[in-house]
């Protein structure tokens, strides 16, 4: 098969590669798209993966075309996205159900081969099967749509309440459509790049949108709040200035949404954490998403696309073929165009 393979930092090549080799209990699929993930960018040109060679891609979606036992040959044929973390299903969390939170997971895309192939492996169990009138690209879109849907879960948010989502990426703008959904009464989405912005404002219809390169956020959200700050802050850049932010615009008593994976260490001024402690602030921190049988983001999320109340089409900017995926990387990498949702279609 053909595949986009990771041989070392910076060296991605599109070449021939042997087949996936069925193991027990997995199913064997056909990739039919794939989004590249903001995480995808410092895992090919700076941090590298768990081990080289390494097909990357944990965004996506296919059909499944065979199967290890002749006990699961109804699943071919199936339409599925698949949930990337391959859980131990030994450790505490598993046995709990808790697989997001596994102690000694597996997962596609960077500790073993994923989705920016023809064709990858998968445990059965980690089908999420497509209902009629959902696309394979608004599947592949399922895992960031279900870490927003797991964070907007842990907020609590209530009807009326205030947010603010600091980050205008996918997940960013898959989070506003859950906290409207849910009845948020003003959302705040703040970011340093006017185009995302405007992006979010026409696609998305969102009224309050704050560049934080022009505008002061503190007193920028002041103000459309009246002066008492928003129930809810999520923080998803992973940037220590927007902690402190959070921590400034939050209303006393309110709660703050970790999602941002750290880009490097979180420092806190003085005055904003001297706000933690008077304001009695609440930090929850959140990861991944919930799959299985005692908690499912991912069914929550096909539940509103089958309704057409999620819109996941309006947020991929780019469609590329397998063998133009460094392309894609490059243009998230540099910059060069506004991308959102870039995604590799087979």
């Amino acid at each position: 098969m053909k595949a986009n393979v990771l041989h070392n930092v910076g060296d991605m090549r599109f070449e021939e590669v042997h087949d996936p080799v069925l193991k027990e209990g997995e199913v064997l699929v056909k990739v039919r798209a794939c989004g590249i993930c903001g995480s995808d960018i410092p895992r090919v040109f700076v941090n590298g993966t768990y081990h080289f060679p390494t097909i990357i891609g944990h965004e996506f979606s296919g059909e499944v075309i065979d199967v290890y036992s002749e006990n699961d040959n109804h699943l071919i044929g199936a339409r599925a996205s698949i949930f990337p973390l391959i859980p131990c299903h030994e450790c505490d969390n598993c046995k709990e159900g808790n697989y997001e939170m596994c102690s000694h997971y597996n997962y596609l895309g960077s500790r073993c081969d994923g989705g920016f192939a023809e064709y990858v492996a998968v445990p059965k169990q980690n089908l999420c099967f497509i209902p009629d009138g959902v696309s394979f690209e608004e599947a592949a879109m399922l895992e960031p749509s279900a870490v927003a849907m797991h964070a907007f879960k842990r907020s609590g948010l209530r009807i009326g309440d205030t947010v603010a989502i600091f980050g205008p990426g996918t997940i960013g703008m898959i989070l506003a459509q859950l906290t409207r959904l849910a009845g948020a009464s003003k959302i705040i989405l703040v970011g340093r790049s006017q185009v995302k912005l405007d992006f979010a404002k026409k696609n998305l219809g969102l009224e309050y949108i704050c560049n934080s390169t022009e505008t002061d956020v503190n007193k920028y959200i002041d103000t459309v709040t009246d002066g008492r700050g928003v129930d809810v802050a999520f923080e998803g850049t992973g940037a220590g200035s927007t902690m402190n932010y959070c921590l400034d615009v939050t209303r006393a008593g309110g709660l703050i949404l970790a999602m941002g994976n750290p880009h490097d260490n979180m420092l806190l001024t003085k005055a904003s954490y001297w706000k933690l402690l008077r304001k009695q602030l609440r930090i929850q921190g959140t990861w991944n998403s919930s799959f299985g049988l005692k908690r499912n983001d991912w069914d929550d999320i096909f539940v509103l696309l089958h309704n057409k109340s999620l819109n996941l089409k309006d947020l991929i900017t780019h469609r590329l073929p397998l063998t133009e995926l460094c392309k894609g990387l490059e243009i998230m990498r540099t910059h060069s165009e506004y991308s959102n949702k870039i995604m590799i279609v087979n």
